[in-house]
C-alpha cells in the first residue's frame, strides 16, 4: 500500500471519528513503501490535510525508527514471532522475485 493511500486513510479516520481526542498522541513508523522511492508517489499531496487534523486536535506526533529506538528488544521479538508463526497465530505472504 502506498504512503499516499495510508495518509489518506488516516486523514479520513481523524476527520470522520471522534476516536482521536484532543491532545492525543500519534506514533508514526517509517513508510516502508517509500524507502527506495526515487520520486514522489502518484496522486495529490495530502500532508497538509493530515497536519491540519493534527493541529485542530492539538495532537502530538512522534516518529520512531524500529532498530534505533527499540533495537534492544529485537532478539526477544524474533523469539516470540518465531513461535507465533509456527503455531499459526501470524500469517504472512512472501513473494520471491528472481534476479533481484
Amino acid at each position: 500500500m502506498s504512503g499516499n493511500i495510508i495518509t489518506t486513510r488516516v486523514i479520513h479516520f481523524l476527520r470522520a471519528t471522534n476516536l482521536s481526542s484532543v491532545r492525543a498522541s500519534i506514533w508514526c513508523c517509517g513508510p516502508i513503501s517509500q524507502y527506495n522511492a526515487t520520486s514522489l508517489a502518484d496522486g495529490p499531496d495530502r500532508i497538509s490535510l493530515l497536519i491540519g487534523a493534527i493541529l485542530r486536535k492539538r495532537m502530538t506526533m512522534r516518529g520512531f525508527i524500529v532498530f534505533d529506538d527499540f533495537g534492544n528488544l529485537h532478539r526477544e521479538f524474533a523469539r516470540q514471532m518465531d513461535g507465533w508463526i509456527r503455531h499459526g497465530k501470524i500469517q504472512y505472504r512472501e513473494e520471491m522475485m528472481p534476479d533481484l
